[in-house]
């Protein structure tokens, strides 16, 4: 799942994993965010424009953060990216 940096309904800037987007054919569209501790964000409108996506982390000859693949790094499409 795709890690992300977002403002919650309280004002927190907070990290959690994306779940889940909901569209409901307005013009606005709702993120499900599942934080490390358990809980659940609802994010829409400009706290989402807000938001960053936090891409992996490559090191020297490994895999990059994140990555699931149990090849050599060199040869994973993934980690090249």
């Amino acid at each position: 799942m795709a890690r992300w940096r977002y403002e919650d309904a309280r004002g927190v800037e907070q990290e959690g994993e994306f779940e889940q987007s909901f569209d409901y054919g307005g013009t606005d569209v709702t993120y499900k965010f599942r934080r490390d501790d358990g809980g659940i964000d609802m994010v829409s409108g400009p706290r989402l424009k807000r938001a960053e996506r936090i891409w992996p982390q490559k090191t020297g000859g490994e895999h990059a953060t994140g990555c699931l693949n149990d090849g050599p790094a060199s040869e994973c499409d993934y980690c090249k990216s």
